[in-house]
């Protein structure tokens, strides 16, 4: 159960920084928010509320471990293996492939050729 929880974590801290970015892109190449079919009520405070959110659940997820006169070294490990298996095939993969952050302005957004193509 452990792992599952971590993994969902991990997920939604992607999808809130990669919705966090889009906009950001969004708007950093002279698009409208306006123009997009859906309307993030909350943007730019619920990605970044998500964000902080889900990562404080994802290292406080099992607090009680470390609750005590000594540290519970296996349920330690079952609720936090995720995290440094995810950082390590993450970071492998940037090494690996040799990929960057691309800046917001260079983002490829190309949705009218998506729409024209169908």
């Amino acid at each position: 159960m452990n792992a599952v929880g971590v993994t969902g974590f991990i997920f939604w801290l992607g999808i809130a920084a990669s919705h966090y970015r889009f906009r950001k892109a969004y708007i950093a190449q002279g698009h409208s928010l306006d123009d997009l079919p859906y309307k993030s009520k909350w943007f730019p405070f619920g990605p970044i509320f998500s964000f902080a959110l889900c990562f404080f659940v994802l290292l406080a997820q099992n607090y009680q471990a470390f609750i005590g006169d000594h540290i519970n070294w296996a349920s330690v490990f079952a609720a936090y293996l995720g995290i440094p298996f995810f950082l390590v095939m993450w970071l492998g993969y940037k090494f690996i492939k040799k990929t960057k952050v691309i800046p917001l302005e260079e983002c490829q957004i190309d949705f009218d050729e998506h729409r024209n193509a169908n």
